[in-house]
């Protein structure tokens, strides 16, 4: 087997779009996946163009804002054979004219080109189960590498507002401590007795 994997997680503005490639040979599987990890997932878009005559359009996940739900389109893979060597350029758009939402979003993604068409023919069945089992294997590790990167940024947000919590906790107690020793001073200087001399 020949691999080549890029394994990413970027950060796009609203209508930010970066691009990635990956080359391979005519019958090579290109593959890949993707999440938003950003706290509220949000859809984003995805497409990926291959080289030949007319840089041809394999895969595409537009998300539309009247008809489509948002989970859907915050998570995808895809899997397409090489029909012409060269590159092949996988993009990230965070929203178009339409689907914009000012939001920042966190993007873990992976795009890879297996060889598989190396063909024992003794073991051939075999080996396409090998080969199924990889592929699958392969996006099981993306996944929890996604909900690794997910874990992180929740952790950070959970930290920040346990923070949070003791420090008004604190202020709360202090103030708590401040009104009952003024009260007692109150109540002890009501109840005394003023001496005349």
């Amino acid at each position: 087997f020949i691999i080549k994997s890029l394994s990413y997680s970027i950060e796009l503005e609203s209508g930010e779009k970066q691009c990635f490639i990956v080359t391979a040979a005519k019958g090579i599987t290109v593959g890949g996946s993707y999440e938003v990890i950003s706290p509220e997932p949000k859809p984003i878009i995805v497409t990926l163009n291959g080289p030949g005559p007319t840089n041809f359009l394999h895969y595409i996940k537009e998300y539309h804002k009247d008809k489509d739900n948002d989970e859907e389109y915050s998570e995808g893979s895809f899997m397409v054979e090489a029909d012409y060597e060269g590159d092949y350029t996988m993009c990230i758009q965070n929203g178009n004219e339409d689907t914009m939402d000012d939001t920042r979003k966190l993007i873990a993604f992976n795009l890879r080109a297996v060889d598989s068409n190396q063909v024992d023919y003794e073991y051939s069945g075999i080996q396409s189960e090998l080969i199924a089992l990889r592929q699958g294997l392969d996006f099981l590790k993306d996944h929890q590498s996604y909900m690794n990167l997910r874990e992180d940024v929740h952790k950070d947000a959970l930290d920040s507002i346990n923070t949070k919590i003791l420090c008004w906790t604190v202020l709360e107690s202090v103030i708590l401590i401040a009104m009952a020793l003024w009260q007692i001073s109150y109540i002890r200087s009501f109840f005394e007795t003023k001496r005349r001399l």
